[in-house]
């Protein structure tokens, strides 16, 4: 669906707030843009791309959204979900919206415009009755809004790609000819703004290029056969007692909440704390796991790339309490992802995540002040008088161990393949396999925080 982008050729996106064109992918952390603007060709870290079409208008805090109001968005995404795009799926045929606007008892042209908001924004907030922004201000002549519309679709949506000031200027141009006042330029910028990207890149590139586009290869969900299909998050208390920063006394064991994705067994994300797990620790680790990573590492002195970001399609939890809140349910199906508790009987449901964490207690067994597993495994050792390591130095050692031990060796979960490699394989594409392309940052990450209820207003 929508809200899961990933950046492939021929994607239209931004960089340096100015639109550009993907002719390639140079690597997982590198591709080709070439400007819309000027024709320049130049290679830019991934990272920094963002989607052309960015929506600012949703709901920051959703939890002031009424649960009326946010039932009324989430009934409007259910008609509508299975006529959205999905891999290799078209969108609805007319005669599929036709039978669900008649199911809704509202007007097929209304479920048209519900499609178009959620694939503008992959956000069920896209979905809320808007709050009315046009009391008191005049809207424009018919005349001009027809003729200004013209203008967009014969001059901007071209072959020849003008720039939106090249529009602007005709638009002038073609109003003074007409004997009438030209809106202002914000007004064509506004307009043009509303153009999805679809059309947008069907018209100033190619018709192919949409096709491929919009319908590029994803795998069948929900099984896990591509990056961020499904990832699993769990917690577990670490085998390791630490200290304080100032006195290097103990202070006790912590808590680490991982995500890890199913297909590549790639680490997304991670939140370690001394307090027990909660719905704040849960929502740390998902925006850690969708947020890049960069300047964490940055921070940290680790030069090893983690290059796994982006919205996942599906999350795997268990059935405790903080995976059960209200603002973390509101806040996946916000952002189109599927929130799945695991089925009572199955204890094996989360096993990739369990595994992971075995193998990571192992390794804590290794450092001074380490519990154990068991009291037999620990046998006389003395736990508090030999811990060394503060709540920050086992963060650094633990992100150490993911991005330069953990994602770097063999896994016979994944056929014996690195999950680096497994990663950029699927990313990039092989002799064999298309590449679903790199994923998609979040435009605006402090909201995407606050939506996931990691950061407090």
């Amino acid at each position: 669906m929508i809200q899961n982008k990933y950046v492939i050729p021929g994607d239209c996106v931004l960089w340096n707030k100015e639109p550009h064109i993907v002719l390639d992918l140079a690597g997982l952390d590198r591709a080709i843009l070439r400007s819309v603007e000027t024709g320049n060709t130049q290679q830019v870290p991934t990272v920094e791309l963002l989607p052309h079409n960015s929506d600012t208008s949703v709901r920051e805090d959703l939890v002031t959204v009424s649960d009326a109001d946010w039932k009324d968005a989430l009934n409007k995404f259910k008609i509508i979900q299975p006529l959205l795009r999905d891999g290799k799926q078209k969108r609805g045929s007319k005669e599929q919206i036709e039978e669900a606007a008649k199911k809704a008892n509202v007007n097929y042209v209304t479920v048209y415009r519900w499609i178009k908001k959620y694939e503008e924004t992959g956000l069920v907030s896209s979905l809320l009755r808007p709050q009315r922004s046009d009391i008191g201000k005049s809207r424009l002549d018919p005349k001009v809004e027809t003729l200004m519309c013209e203008v967009i679709n014969n001059f901007y949506l071209s072959k020849q790609r003008p720039s939106v000031s090249e529009t602007c200027l005709e638009v002038a141009r073609i109003f003074y000819e007409h004997q009438l006042e030209a809106p202002h330029p914000n007004t064509i910028r506004a307009r043009i703004n509303q153009i999805s990207d679809k059309m947008r890149m069907s018209k100033r590139i190619s018709a192919k290029a949409a096709r491929e586009r919009f319908t590029p290869l994803r795998g069948s969900f929900p099984s896990a056969d591509f990056p961020l299909a499904v990832v699993q998050i769990d917690h577990t208390p670490v085998d390791l007692t630490i200290v304080d920063d100032v006195d290097r006394l103990p202070i006790g064991r912590p808590y680490m909440t991982i995500a890890i994705d199913v297909h590549t067994r790639m680490i997304t994300g991670f939140c370690i704390t001394l307090e027990a797990p909660s719905s704040m620790s849960v929502g740390l680790c998902i925006a850690h796991s969708v947020l890049p990573k960069e300047e964490q590492l940055a921070k940290l002195g680790i030069t090893t790339p983690w290059p796994i970001w982006g919205k996942m399609q599906k999350i795997h939890v268990d059935n405790a309490r903080e995976f059960r809140g209200t603002m973390l349910e509101r806040a996946c199906a916000e952002h189109g992802i599927t929130l799945q508790h695991r089925p009572k009987g199955l204890p094996n449901y989360g096993g990739h995540v369990e595994r992971a964490f075995l193998t990571f207690m192992k390794k804590t067994h290794g450092i001074a002040g380490t519990t154990f597993s068991n009291i037999k495994e620990k046998g006389e050792y003395d736990t508090d008088k030999n811990a060394s390591m503060t709540l920050s130095e086992f963060e650094k050692w633990f992100t150490t161990f993911v991005v330069e031990v953990y994602h770097q060796r063999p896994h016979s979960g994944i056929n014996g393949k690195l999950p680096i490699k497994l990663y950029e394989e699927s990313i990039m594409g092989t002799d064999e396999k298309a590449g679903i392309g790199t994923p998609m940052r979040v435009v605006n990450e402090r909201k995407f925080r606050l939506s996931a209820g990691s950061e407090a207003e």
